[in-house]
């Protein structure tokens, strides 16, 4: 299996917004929810002006996308998308640590994201921490807020 990591552009927003749209919905969320959130699993032009979107191709197929943010003390993991047919094999994991050493490359020493509960566990065995947790559009519903030591995470180049 060959991973390739290649920079998104804007022509990319379509495809990357259905991969954003079928990983989400991979976990049986209601039609309404999966409303609430058209916008934020929206990828649009507008973006790409502060943000950095780096696609991942499995033997020339896109599998994933990450979107990292960049803020003045801190990197924000906007978000880390995989096609449910590629969880299990490690691409998720080799995406993380890609985005991680993009981050590291910018000079930043610390990387937060907010994660669906679906994924708490892997981020956990990525070495974040759980530093609080956010409300959502959805009613008693929260998103734990995980912060990474980027010096700390092991695997990355």
């Amino acid at each position: 299996m060959n991973i390739a990591f290649i920079p998104a552009s804007e022509v990319d927003c379509e495809q990357l917004t259905q991969v954003a749209k079928i990983a989400k919905q991979h976990w049986g969320y209601a039609n309404e929810w999966m409303q609430l959130w058209e916008e934020d699993l929206t990828i649009t032009p507008a973006r790409f002006a502060n943000q950095t979107l780096v696609k991942a191709q499995v033997d020339g197929v896109l599998a994933g996308f990450y979107v990292l943010a960049y803020e003045e003390d801190l990197v924000e993991l906007d978000g880390l998308w995989i096609l449910p047919e590629y969880h299990g094999k490690r691409i998720g994991k080799t995406l993380f640590h890609h985005a991680v050493d993009q981050a590291r490359k910018e000079g930043y020493s610390r990387l937060q994201l907010y994660a669906d509960p679906y994924v708490d566990g892997f981020y956990q065995k990525l070495g974040g921490q759980i530093i609080g947790q956010i409300p959502t559009k959805i009613k008693d519903r929260y998103l734990n807020i995980f912060q990474f030591q980027l010096e700390e995470i092991e695997g990355v180049e």
